[in-house]
């Protein structure tokens, strides 16, 4: 199985010139093997937790994988550096991100350029972590203000003209820069940092998910100059499901998923996620339910599993996925949607608009949430409120 090549047939505007690309299940566990690592070292927890998952089911797969990868970052630090390096990483992990800060940025002499990528995301950690306690208590529109002038002052902190040029060499520093931007809604100022970043690292995943992020249409994706590689792949079929495009999404996993990628839950989701698009429900449930039997606890598309079990008629089953999500993490937007959809199904459209509330709260860009908010409102007879959440779905969109 190892020896199977992924071979892919695609060109870089999928419109006129074409190039192939063919890798080894075994380089793309190399290549995630070191995204972990790089990942983990710089605190980027989602895109860590990614590639793990990838790597475990991947190697569950094939019969002889071998671990010991060559060119794993190695971190060339002095013992005092290694044990702040720790230290930093170990304030960050108890979420103590202001210490983090004030251990990672040592200005009084030069340090290695993950110092200063440690800073920047414990810094903007910090500020997700204050706002998404300030956004539970009031509404998210009365905090932008505040958030435009927390990121200028980021940027200015953590530009080209404050810090060394080694630190711009960092492509998960150019990816948390262009961050900064994109909260800004500075989306092409982003999109340049983001390029960069995989320019000079293919396999910087974050930066291929930022990417696609602050893309506003499919074909300005395909004009970018980018790097063949097999992220790029997977990039161009969450781009497809961004804009709702299952066919082309269906179209292009087709193109280089192998059996190993396929049992991946990663991909069974995307898989589930295209059948949902294409209203095709009794397909797209039976993929959530592979994906529960491999992954039982994954929280990733379950709320998309009780929208189709809500259309299917599938009530008993949609509350035992509410019961069961109640008790590991009713915190969670994903959570208060399956709940929302439960009440729903009762007929219980008050609580269920609620819940809706409490998830849009937690998570105001979820167009998910935000559209099936509306369509409680329509339920309820408040149009108004319908109308807004239409509207706030269409922008993020």
């Amino acid at each position: 199985l190892v020896n199977r090549l992924v071979t892919i047939k695609m060109n870089h505007s999928f419109t006129n010139s074409s190039f192939l690309n063919a890798c080894t299940t075994q380089e793309i566990l190399n290549d995630l093997i070191k995204t972990e690592a790089e990942c983990y070292t710089r605190r980027f927890m989602n895109e860590t937790n990614w590639a793990r998952e990838m790597i475990f089911h991947l190697a569950d797969n094939i019969s002889d994988f071998d671990i010991n990868v060559q060119g794993v970052e190695d971190i060339s630090l002095d013992s005092t550096c290694t044990m702040l390096l720790h230290f930093c990483q170990a304030a960050i992990d108890a979420g103590d991100f202001s210490r983090a800060v004030r251990i990672a940025d040592q200005r009084d002499k030069p340090m290695h350029p993950v110092f200063k990528t440690l800073t920047l995301n414990a810094k903007l950690l910090m500020y997700d972590a204050n706002m998404e306690q300030m956004l539970i208590c009031k509404e998210p529109d009365s905090f932008i203000a505040q958030q435009k002038a927390d990121m200028i002052d980021f940027i200015s902190e953590f530009g080209p003209k404050s810090l060394e040029k080694e630190n711009f060499e960092d492509p998960y520093f150019l990816t948390l820069y262009g961050k900064l931007y994109m909260r800004l809604n500075y989306k092409s100022n982003a999109e340049k940092y983001f390029i960069d970043a995989i320019r000079i690292l293919p396999r910087c995943w974050p930066a291929w998910v930022y990417l696609v992020e602050c893309q506003e249409c499919p074909m300005n994706f395909m004009k970018l100059s980018l790097p063949d590689h097999w992220m790029k792949l997977f990039s161009f079929v969450n781009l497809y499901l961004k804009f709702l495009d299952g066919s082309s999404a269906k179209e292009m996993l087709d193109k280089f998923i192998t059996p190993e990628l396929a049992n991946t839950p990663y991909v069974i989701n995307q898989i589930a996620t295209i059948n949902v698009y294409a209203r095709k429900f009794p397909v797209a449930i039976d993929e959530y339910r592979r994906l529960i039997a491999i992954e039982p606890n994954r929280e990733e598309g379950m709320d998309r599993f009780s929208d189709c079990l809500f259309v299917m008629g599938l009530n008993v089953e949609l509350s035992y996925l509410a019961i069961k999500w109640f008790h590991i993490n009713v915190h969670s937007p994903v959570t208060c949607c399956i709940l929302a959809n439960y009440y729903s199904s009762m007929r219980q459209h008050e609580e269920a608009m609620l819940w809706y509330t409490r998830a849009v709260k937690l998570d105001p860009n979820s167009c998910n949430a935000w559209t099936l908010l509306g369509h409680e409102g329509l339920e309820l007879r408040n149009y108004i409120s319908s109308s807004h959440a239409y509207s706030r779905a269409l922008g993020i969109t």
